[in-house]
């Protein structure tokens, strides 16, 4: 449910209580760009295209978050959709054209090369994945030579597809939703913690057991890394953005800062019920 500048309050009420009556789950949150969940999913995306860009195959990607409890990666998840509608909220965006997206941001146009080349998905029958009559995911050697010749004109040298651990893949996949969605707090877009992981768990297939992304935030760990939650989060979006400093999914939200600043945990300071715009107006007069 989005509630505008000028939304009443009756107005967002009623729609909620509506949606009760229709045995839907809905959310109340505020209007941007892609909302919450889809403007979080779109970092995910970025970020898995840009390990293929480097070398690793898609089809390990998807493996990686299918094994840690997503009902799809997100290549099969695009295929799945559409890719030409992905395309269309880039060519929108005006990401298609080098003169008028933003030069200093990373860009990989591998996802616009498969829809002008007709690869559009599941409904094109093939797109990451080649697909049959069953709609079943299968490799293409077709598309190891799409990548292999993006790679060649863009003189990316590609790293050994074994190099890539499950353990990367994972941070890389997992970490930029989770500092997406503190920012989507920052802002207001979403009033808790607790509401990004409802839309993720009914509208993403995002694992229940695995609570939501947000949730994650708290619990997230790496072997021998002597980190765990937040603290880790922060050290790796530090790591990776300043390895990547024209990605800008990886830089650290200011409410993510903070809280591991003051060493609490997300849950602790969603039940203090404390707005994100004002604590972080209160953080910078001190």
């Amino acid at each position: 449910v989005i509630r505008g500048s000028k939304s009443s309050r009756m107005a967002v009420a009623t729609v909620m209580q509506l949606s009760k009556r229709l045995r839907k789950v809905a959310v109340a949150v505020g209007n941007c760009h892609g909302f919450v969940a889809n403007r979080m999913f779109f970092k995910f995306g970025n970020e898995a295209m840009f390990m293929v860009e480097e070398g690793c195959p898609p089809h390990k990607i998807d493996g990686v978050m299918r094994k840690w409890g997503m009902p799809l990666g997100p290549f099969q998840t695009g295929d799945l959709a559409g890719l030409d509608i992905s395309y269309r909220v880039r060519q929108e965006l005006g990401l298609l054209d080098p003169d008028t997206r933003d030069p200093n941001e990373r860009w990989c146009g591998i996802g616009d090369v498969l829809v002008e080349s007709g690869r559009l998905g599941q409904k094109a029958g093939k797109g990451w994945y080649k697909y049959g009559p069953d709609r079943k995911p299968a490799l293409d050697p077709e598309l190891d030579l799409i990548l292999q010749k993006y790679r060649q004109d863009h003189g990316v040298q590609p790293r050994d597809p074994s190099s890539f651990s499950e353990q990367e893949i994972f941070e890389r996949c997992m970490c930029p939703i989770i500092n997406e969605g503190f920012k989507v707090l920052e802002e207001d877009i979403a009033a808790k913690p607790s509401d990004i992981d409802v839309i993720w768990a009914n509208g993403f297939g995002f694992p229940p057991f695995r609570g939501g992304p947000m949730f994650q935030a708290d619990v997230l760990a790496k072997e021998g890394s002597g980190q765990t939650g937040l603290p880790l989060l922060l050290s790796t979006c530090r790591a990776m953005s300043e390895k990547f400093p024209n990605v800008t999914h990886w830089q650290p939200s200011a409410l993510l800062q903070q809280l591991v600043s003051q060493g609490s945990s997300l849950d602790d300071w969603s039940r203090k019920g404390t707005s994100p715009s004002k604590a972080l107006k209160t953080m910078s007069k001190l």
